[in-house]
């Protein structure tokens, strides 16, 4: 089989098992429906039923601190189109399956962004510049092995991914927080590939294999040049696909920062290279297309500024009395999420364990620090450069002008590559580090991650918080995907091949079935998880649909500190279950909802049920 068949079999098998992890008895796990997730089905089903305003699709809902509209218009079209609802019951499932698509679909998009951050060959070791031959400068390169590549990082990202019971849970939730790292990811990669085909294209001077900046193209040709007129939508698809990220949660309002970080690299791009006048076109049309998708929104701000922060004021640290110590607190805490100590919180996790399976957490962290060593390497010798007055740093040879050793021979040594500069002059005596694009790929992941821990940090509501960190999960699984393809190569020269592959398949299958064991058997059968999405509310909701629509129905709730139109929130996942939201519903089935201290008004003989 060829290598791109090989990849595409293996991103299947990625695939199958994330979609498998994600909707694999879902009409029974998660128990029971949170009043959150039911607060979205009651709006979605209020679209579907009621004449305007307060029918038909909204750009935000109001109710419970407001929230962003769009994957609540998604969750009515599934039940209009998918399941037929209204004309039949609803069931929690059905809010959860479009969460379940995101979660699925966000894997492969983790799949292409870190096969674009990357370049083609990555070497894994710092190798000296010199005419003399490496194996005499230092007894390590006995070892040398030339390995990474950006295909096996995004395999392994997207597995990771998909087996990660952090993402796996809100994947299985009907929070519109799951859509987030969707958009962002793909939109991310959209721009990514836009500007690279452009460069490709338009840079000057124009060679038959363009080097790329985002991804170089080592061995490989890109032919952007025969895109014609479709390098223009990317810009546009790119803008949309991001834009529409501002419609799913609040935490995503954090991303500009990186987007401005990607356009400012590659405006320095464009103007080293005689393409500014491309890249500010492509620039603008990213930036009309995300303000036309994102001007609803910025419309209703507008007429209604009390809703733009929402909740964000009710649980800033900076309330706080101490906000700077808070802000290091909370840090601390965020940090320690990935190693030690997790979400307590069981809907969001299984309580207290961290969000990172041990295998995944120490790839992390060896991601983390190649990407430190690799971005300082770039600074240190860019700073020798100009301090030499020499060019900068040209990205490495193709890999079909390298000599590859055989590496099943561990004595070999790696090639001597003289580098020179552009003039022909003096070999130079510096260390051949990472190329541009590489630390351009770290430099993204680190900034994403962030701008995805702002909103964490500057919380102060029940840290760690898993759930506001939902955007951290792509960067986090790119970075362990190359932890873990770099320990593999490392391990490599020191392992046999036969060992190492059994001890590769062990891994694989661990992480595979951890997810599967700590979620369905250990976290799903907790009955603290049955507390956590309201179970108890879903057996009165079937209690009360048992009953004929002309029996009298009391719902009698206690107080809470969030009411929805005069009725506390805890009454939604009812509401949702039973069809009784709106005020023509629950005339139609005879239900009236009070609260404590009203059982007065019910008259005798009719049913009636306690929501505590």
């Amino acid at each position: 089989m060829s290598k791109r068949g090989t990849v595409t079999t293996a991103l299947f098998v990625v695939l199958i098992i994330a979609a498998f992890l994600r909707f694999y008895q879902l009409p029974g796990i998660p128990p029971g429906l949170y009043p959150d997730e039911a607060m979205n089905g009651s709006n979605a089903l209020e679209v579907l039923t009621e004449p305007p305003p307060r029918g038909g699709f909204h750009v935000f809902y109001p109710e419970n601190n407001g929230r962003e509209g769009l994957f609540i218009n998604i969750q009515a079209l599934v039940l209009k189109y998918v399941f037929g609802v209204p004309g039949r019951l609803p069931e929690p499932w059905m809010l959860r399956v479009p969460s379940a698509i995101f979660g699925t679909l966000t894997v492969l998009g983790v799949f292409l962004l870190a096969k674009e951050l990357f370049p083609r060959k990555i070497t894994n070791y710092q190798l000296p510049i010199t005419n003399k031959s490496a194996n005499d400068q230092d007894p390590k390169f006995r070892n040398w092995k030339l390995g990474i590549r950006n295909y096996e990082v995004a395999l392994l990202s997207a597995f990771l991914l998909a087996t990660s019971f952090w993402h796996i849970n809100f994947s299985r939730i009907g929070f519109r927080a799951i859509t987030a790292p969707f958009w962002l990811t793909w939109g991310v990669w959209l721009l990514l590939i836009s500007f690279r085909l452009m460069r490709e294209r338009f840079q000057t001077p124009i060679t038959k294999t363009q080097p790329c900046l985002a991804s170089p193209c080592q061995g490989e040709e890109r032919r952007g040049s025969d895109l014609g007129f479709g390098i223009w939508c990317l810009p546009l698809l790119a803008g949309l696909v991001y834009g529409a990220g501002f419609h799913s949660y609040i935490a995503y309002r954090t991303s500009p920062l990186l987007i401005l970080f990607i356009l400012a690299w590659f405006w320095y791009s464009s103007w080293r290279e005689k393409w500014q006048g491309k890249f500010w076109l492509g620039a603008i049309l990213f930036g009309l297309a995300t303000v036309v998708v994102v001007s609803p929104l910025l419309v209703y701000f507008y007429q209604n500024p009390g809703t733009f922060f929402g909740r964000t004021t009710q649980v800033s640290v900076m309330s706080a009395p101490h906000p700077i110590l808070g802000l290091a607190w909370n840090a601390l805490l965020t940090l320690g999420m990935f190693f030690l100590v997790g979400d307590f919180n069981w809907r969001h996790n299984y309580a207290g364990q961290p969000e990172l399976f041990a295998p995944v957490a120490l790839f992390f962290l060896l991601g983390i620090i190649a990407g430190t060593k690799t971005l300082w390497s770039n600074i240190r010798t860019n700073s020798k450069l100009q301090a030499l007055n020499l060019p900068p740093k040209e990205d490495p040879p193709p890999a079909d002008k390298l000599h590859v050793p055989n590496t099943n021979n561990r004595n070999e040594a790696p090639p001597s590559l003289p580098a020179t500069n552009k003039e022909g002059g003096t070999p130079l005596n510096l260390p051949l580090t990472r190329g541009g694009a590489e630390g351009f790929g770290f430099w993204i992941l680190f900034l994403w991650l962030a701008c995805a821990v702002l909103p964490v940090i500057l919380s102060n509501e029940s840290l760690p918080h898993a759930l506001r960190a939902i955007l951290m999960i792509p960067p986090t699984m790119i970075l362990a995907g190359w932890g873990g393809v770099w320990l593999y190569d490392r391990s490599a020269v020191k392992i046999k091949p036969a060992t190492l592959k059994g001890i590769t398949v062990a891994t694989l299958l661990l992480l595979t079935l951890q997810p599967y064991f700590v979620y369905f058997e250990m976290w799903a059968k907790n009955p603290e998880v049955q507390g956590s999405f309201a179970a108890n509310y879903v057996q009165i909701a079937k209690e009360i649909n048992r009953l004929p629509e002309t029996a009298p129905k009391y719902v009698v709730a206690d107080p809470g500190w969030i009411y929805v139109r005069g009725v506390p929130m805890a009454a939604q996942t009812v509401m949702f279950l039973t069809e009784t939201f709106t005020a023509t519903e629950q005339h139609e089935r005879n239900t009236t909802y009070l609260l404590s201290g009203q059982e007065d008004q019910i008259p005798p003989g009719a049913a009636v049920f306690k929501i505590q």
